[in-house]
């Protein structure tokens, strides 16, 4: 697909002018639809109440791209010093990564997100501050699947896909999405076989607190950073720019997006 056989057990290889190129390519077609949540304006009806404020949610236009924008949004809300921020910023994630199956599914796995489903606490001011803190803590200590698994035990947050994604908002220089997509495009190019497991980066999705997905996802996060890393060595040939009106430079998140595109098409 774009990867040698031989990227992930060495460590030392670079990365071909080619698939750099595909790369590229794939991250300047990412098209994931810019939804988010907002707190309701002066006069506008609250669709849910977050944290004792009214919420809205605000469904992508047609066309609108989850951007670098919708990108410093997110991570400033979750990494807010205040508490009720960051309940709307794991709502505004939620909505955003169920809207592609529709507003009304997205809308509900909100609402799950405080009442708690399937044995799961609802979050709440108090815990969604502990449970972020802790991330915050490990992705500064570089333990990006202890990171992940920070968030287990609030409803739609223990498993990898949707834990990912508050991650990856989170750092997204050092952390990306491992979602089904992800996993099952893995599953079918030959260049994620590796006998290293160090590197071992299919069987990602699971529940957070498990050994196996706390390690793939280390794992996934580091290949996004070295990824990321050689395309910026390449220089502004190979800088992404997408919707944004500059060149820019590629973070893990980035590299991510790009596989996303491309994984989705195997």
């Amino acid at each position: 697909m774009c990867f040698s056989n031989t990227y992930l057990q060495n460590p030392a290889e670079a990365i071909t002018l080619a698939c750099a190129h595909r790369l590229l390519q794939a991250r300047n077609a990412y098209n994931y639809p810019g939804a988010k949540m907002e707190f309701a304006p002066p006069g506008t009806p609250a669709h849910i109440t977050i944290g004792g404020r009214g919420a809205i949610f605000v469904p992508p236009l047609p066309g609108t791209r989850t951007d670098l924008t919708l990108d410093v949004y997110h991570q400033r809300l979750l990494t807010s010093g205040t508490r009720v921020d960051r309940l709307l910023g794991l709502a505004s994630v939620v909505y955003w990564g169920f809207i592609t199956h529709n507003d009304p599914l997205a809308r509900t796995r909100v609402n799950w997100l405080f009442q708690g489903q399937g044995g799961q606490a609802g979050a709440n001011l108090q815990n969604t501050d502990t449970a972020l803190n802790n991330s915050i803590a490990e992705l500064a200590a570089r333990r990006f699947g202890t990171a992940l698994n920070s968030l287990n035990g609030i409803s739609q947050l223990s498993r990898t896909p949707f834990g990912s994604k508050v991650i990856a908002f989170l750092s997204p220089n050092t952390a990306g999405v491992y979602d089904n997509r992800i996993m099952n495009g893995l599953n079918q190019v030959t260049w994620s076989i590796t006998q290293n497991r160090g590197a071992e980066l299919r069987g990602g999705v699971g529940n957070s607190n498990e050994q196996r997905v706390m390690r793939r996802y280390h794992n996934w996060c580091l290949f996004l950073q070295r990824v990321a890393t050689q395309l910026n060595h390449l220089g502004n040939d190979y800088r992404w720019a997408c919707t944004e009106p500059t060149p820019q430079s590629w973070r893990a998140i980035d590299v991510e997006r790009a596989l996303f595109q491309l994984l989705g098409a195997q």
